[in-house]
Parts: structure tokens; sequence; C-alpha cells
């Protein structure tokens, strides 16, 4: 009876257990690759592999509808493969997500709540928790599409474009003129770019509602900012040494960091230097 009983609790453990992502996609002769990622949190890497490797954990729905997050690729011509990753939501059961007193989370069914009872939290959509890591091949033009969740981007010299829709961006530019023009754009989260000292590049910035900071020296700058910040609403152009190719950088709904790259990866520098204005 001991026995059942144990296996019994490691069955429950597993089934509760989040997701492990470990996909090797080929390229299969693309010269492109666009990713598009519908809930997750990223990190972009480039390696020095022939294929895209995607890596990381996911939790659906308190890890009950795990197998739910999907990881499709699809050659639409022979220069571009376009990879998705998505929630297969059409054949979940509706699920209901609370917070109980004890500082716990449960599921339940829409029944199971009580009439008049005062919850801290009731979330009735798909709750979704995944973090990955994208590695992407040398030599391929690479453009990144995030719907919900952040973005941190490692230099990659074939870059083209990361947009985010409800995150934010944190990217590092490689230390050399760029290849491409770049573009990093969010809307209702911040962009961080830090950029190292041989970065040649064209800066385009603007903002709609949120404020600019920057402690970059450019060769020019038009509508230029004054103690290193600018209003909502505004935006300017600065050259970096002496560059042709455009750098744009831009938020609806967030603020914008160009910043000197020292050679730290370190996120947290964002607090630090936000309190230093």
């Amino acid at each position: 009876m001991k026995n059942i009983l144990f296996l019994c609790l490691i069955s429950t453990s597993c089934l509760f257990a989040q997701r492990n992502i470990d996909e090797k996609i080929n390229l299969n002769g693309a010269r492109e690759i666009q990713l598009n990622f519908e809930y997750a949190d990223v990190e972009l890497y480039e390696s020095q592999e022939d294929h895209i490797k995607i890596t990381g954990l996911v939790s659906v729905n308190l890890n009950l509808d795990n197998h739910a997050f999907t990881v499709k690729a699809e050659n639409p011509n022979k220069d571009l493969l376009i990879i998705h990753t998505f929630i297969q939501k059409e054949n979940l059961p509706k699920r209901v997500i609370i917070d109980t007193p004890d500082g716990n989370r449960k599921i339940i069914s829409n029944d199971q709540l009580e009439n008049g009872k005062i919850y801290q939290n009731v979330s009735w959509g798909t709750e979704v928790t995944a973090k990955l890591k994208i590695e992407v091949p040398k030599g391929v033009k690479i453009i990144s599409n995030s719907t919900y969740g952040n973005i941190v981007v490692s230099p990659i010299k074939n870059l083209e474009m990361v947009n985010a829709t409800y995150g934010s961006i944190t990217a590092y530019t490689v230390n050399h003129p760029l290849k491409y023009d770049l573009h990093f754009v969010s809307t209702y989260g911040f962009v961080d770019v830090s950029i190292p000292k041989k970065t040649a590049a064209i800066v385009k910035a603007k903002v709609n509602f949120g404020e600019m900071f920057t402690d970059l020296d450019f060769d020019g700058i038009n509508n230029s900012t004054k103690d290193n910040q600018c209003s909502s609403g505004s935006s300017f152009q600065g050259t970096l040494n002496n560059g042709t190719k455009k750098l744009t950088v831009e938020s609806s709904y967030g603020n914008l960091f160009l910043r000197k790259d020292v050679g730290k990866n370190d996120t947290g520098r964002i607090k630090r230097l936000i309190n230093r204005f």
C-alpha cells in the first residue's frame, strides 16, 4: 500500500511541474529568421551553431495546461524561416484562477465562485509564465516580434528589428558600425539600449507619452536633449562615429534609455541610471 501511495505522489508531482522546452530548428537554407512570441520573456543571443535553439521553462494555468504551449516553424519561401510560440487555446477548458487569503493561488470552476465573497484577485483568462532562451546562428537576418513579455537582446550582427507590444526591450548593440538599419520599438514598455564606444550609427529616438534619457556623446544632434532629459512627446536625432545606418529607438507609452555600454551586461544598471537623473 505504501508503494502505491508513493507512486501516486510522484505522478501528481510530475503532472504539475513546469514544462521544459528544448527545441532545435534547422534553417533549411533560410537567410532570414522571423521570431514571433505571443507569451514569453525572451533572451536572444547569437551562437556559433547552424540552427536555432530554443530552451526554457513554461507554465500555463498553474501547470495544468502546459501542453498548450506550442512552438511552430514554417518556411513560406526558401529564404525565410518563421518561428511562432503561442498558446493553443481552442480545446482548453475554461478555468478561473483565484488568489487565496493564505497567499497561494488555485484553479476552480466558474460555478465554484461564491456569490458575495470578496477575492483578492480573480482571473478568467489564460495565465502563462514562459522564460525562453533563443540562440540564432550568425550570418542570418533576424527580426523579432513579442506580444506579451519582455525581451533582452545581446549583440547580434545581422539584427534588423525588435518589436514589443506589451513588454519592454533591453538591448546591447554590436561594437562596430551597423550592417543594417536597426529598430527597437515598444508600444507600452520601456526601451533600454546600451551602445558600445565603436558603434557607428544615426540614432533616431522618439517618445509619445514617455521621457528620454541618455549619457551618450553624439557628433551632432537635432532637437538636442537638455540636461540629458527630454520632455514627453519629443524626438531627437544624433550621429555616433559618423555612422550612416539608422538606429531607431521608439516607445509610445514608455521611457527610452540610450546609454554607454561599459562592458557590463547588467540590467540592474537601469535603476541606477534612472536614479542619477
